[in-house]
Formats: structure tokens, sequence, C-alpha cells
């Protein structure tokens, strides 16, 4: 072999077995964000530029601090809204003039047909989910006391209903009240209309003083019931619409305290998990971008040194 000949073999040796390049250096980012890092040759510390994308072995250094406190926001229970009460108002029933009776021209009109609303206060469904979960520690910190909380709000739904349908028994036996008081009526108008036919000569001025007195009499009676009616309603809506709002203000309070006290243990538990001291932040390595003469990584804070180690072809 000549001396002419050595640089060809050499040529030919890096076709052959061609040397890796390395490229490392420790990059510290001034803000938080994406930062660009040139690669730098490890020995003589110049830029470097490789002939195809190199492989990057990435290491952030430990961060110092103090980790956050998680806190729930304001828990606001939709769906359960407490029922806002309206005035019920039960419509007046005024009753016909009584008719003078001149016999025997004159018969008694029949009485005017009268219907009385049914009245009901419809009963509460409302659906509370169950939370359930597959990790054992957030079924046991978060997901138990909710479901408590719940069941607490399936029971005082019971109740609630429990009351609405006293309630609605109520209306009931007052309609059939006002039902059998209308009958009698009824039953009056024929009695008398059967009088006045058998008696008419004799009871014509008895039996005119009789049906005004039983009318006013009746319409006094009438009247006072509806008002007794609508006071007790009114009155116990109400009680019920404070006693729910107060009991939902207090599930509330108890919910929002439980997931506060789970969440509270949430980063404490995942630092133990991974056994990283609690005076200490994670650190994550992100990079994106990479190219043959750079890469970016991705800051948390300002501050932070990466090193790196880039291996590729020149």
């Amino acid at each position: 072999m000549t001396i002419e000949q050595i640089p060809q073999v050499e040529e030919l040796l890096k076709k052959i077995m061609p040397m890796p390049a390395i490229a490392k250096d420790t990059v510290t980012a001034m803000f938080k964000g994406w930062t660009r890092v040139t690669y730098t040759d490890a020995i003589t510390k110049k830029p470097v530029t490789f002939a195809e994308l190199p492989t990057i072995v990435a290491v952030m250094e430990t961060r110092g601090g103090k980790p956050p406190t998680v806190t729930a926001p304001t828990i606001t229970i939709l769906g359960i809204k407490p029922v806002t009460p309206t005035t019920i108002t039960v419509p007046t029933m005024t009753l016909p003039a009584a008719p003078t009776i001149s016999i025997p021209l004159v018969d008694i009109p029949p009485l005017p047909k009268v219907d009385i609303p049914v009245i009901t206060i419809a009963f509460l469904n409302l659906s509370f989910p169950f939370l359930t979960s597959d990790i054992g520690w957030v079924q046991n910190q978060i997901c138990t006391p909710v479901n408590r909380i719940v069941e607490q709000l399936y029971f005082f739904q019971t109740r609630a209903n429990d009351m609405i349908n006293f309630i609605n028994r109520g209306f009931a036996e007052a309609r059939k009240s006002l039902l059998n008081a209308v009958e009698s009526i009824k039953t009056l108008r024929d009695n008398t209309q059967a009088s006045i036919t058998k008696y008419r000569d004799s009871i014509q001025y008895s039996v005119n003083g009789a049906l005004t007195d039983t009318r006013d009499k009746t319409q006094a009676a009438l009247n006072d019931y509806r008002t007794r009616i609508e006071t007790g309603v009114n009155k116990a809506l109400e009680d019920v619409r404070s006693k729910t709002q107060i009991a939902l203000s207090e599930y509330q309070a108890n919910i929002q305290t439980a997931i506060n006290k789970g969440l509270s243990e949430v980063i404490p538990k995942l630092y133990e998990q991974i056994g990283l001291p609690s005076d200490q932040l994670l650190s994550t390595i992100n990079i994106r971008n990479v190219a043959t003469t750079s890469f970016e990584f991705y800051a948390l804070s300002a501050g932070a040194k990466l090193h790196y180690v880039a291996i590729g072809k020149t």
C-alpha cells in the first residue's frame, strides 16, 4: 500500500463503519414555556449538525417547592331546587239566589251543576347518582362519603312525598265534603219542591223565607270553609318549602366539606406513591420539533435545567 492510498482507505472505512456523533450539554430555561436547544459537541462545544434525526436522552433537574393545595369549588346541587309554594286559591262558590215561590205558577228552579276541581300536589321524583370508582382510596375517601349523603337525600325525598300525600288526602276529604254539601242542597231543593206541591197554599210564605235563609247560610258556610282551606294549605306549603331549603343547604355544606377533605389528600398520596419528597415539585420531560440541528423542550418554570445527550450520524 502506498502513501497515496491511505486517505482513500480512511474514506472507505468511514463509509463502511461511520462513527456516531455525540452532542451533550446542560440548558437553563429563561422562562416558563418552550425553549429551543441547539446541539453542542460534547468535547469541542461547537454546534453539531446531524445527517439525520438523532436519538435524544433528556433529564430534568428536580425543582424545589411546595405542591399546590386543592380546594373544591362551591358546590351547587343541581335538580333539587326547593318547591316554590304558590298561593292556593280555592274558587269561590256562589249559590243562586233563592226564587220567590208564587203558587201555583212558580216552581223552584233546578240547582246549577257545580264542578269541584280535584287538587293534588305532584310527588318529588328526583334522581341522585351514586359514585363508584375502581380506585380503592377514591372509593373510600370520596365516593363512599358522597353516596352516604345521596342516601340521606333519598330519605328526605321519601319524607317529603309522605307530607305531600298527607296534603293530597286533605284535599280529597275537603272535596268530598263540598260534594256532600252540594248533594244536601239538591236534596233540600227536591224536598222543598215536594212540600210546595203538597202544601202550596199554606207554605208559600214560609218556603220563600226558608230558601233565602238557607241560601245565605250555605253561602256563608262555603265561604268560611274555602278560607280555612286556603289558609291551611298555604301555611303547610310554606312550612315544607322552608324546611326543604334548610335541609338542602345543610347537605350542600356537608358535601363540599367531604369533597374538600378528600381532595386535600390527593397530592400527598400521589407524592407518597411515587416516592417524591413533599418539598419538591414534579418535573416532567416534554420535547418537540426534533430536527438535525436542534429540538425544543417545555420548562415548567423559569430556571429549570435540562441535561441532554443526542447521538446520531454526521
